[in-house]
């Protein structure tokens, strides 16, 4: 099992930008997903996983400046969770791209997806890889 941190806001998967007949990612989706792969590679020094493998994510985004001090403790202890946008599955497809062929050589490898958001003083995502077992 390896587990690894990415510091930082989470920057959502982006819209495909289509120039003529070629559809590319956009700059800051590619840059964060080059980020995820370089914080795996320092922080891991493994092999992409060659079996199935399930993967966790928690997502930690910052807490709003217009929360009072009430709900800004409440956040703090997970009482009160991000439900805004961007969409949970987008954020996480940047983080499961900029993995793939690094934590595991294809993503359909990837056979249990588990995430959940927080907020938090130190935005960033922390992701847990490890071998699927039945």
């Amino acid at each position: 099992m390896e587990k690894i941190v990415v510091k930082g806001k989470v920057v959502p998967k982006g819209r495909p930008r289509v120039v003529g007949k070629h559809a590319y990612t956009p700059k800051k989706t590619k840059d964060y997903e080059n980020y995820v792969a370089l914080m795996w590679r320092v922080q891991t020094h493994r092999e992409p996983y060659k079996n199935p493998v399930e993967v966790k994510i928690w997502l930690y985004r910052g807490i709003p400046k217009s929360f009072n001090k009430s709900d800004r403790a409440a956040a703090l202890h997970g009482y009160i969770r991000p439900a805004t946008r961007p969409d949970i599955d987008n954020e996480i497809k940047s983080i499961l791209d900029g993995l793939s062929g690094y934590a595991w050589l294809d993503d359909n490898q990837v056979v249990k997806l588990t995430a959940e958001r927080f907020y938090s003083d130190e935005p960033r995502a922390e992701i847990e890889v490890d071998e699927w077992r039945q």
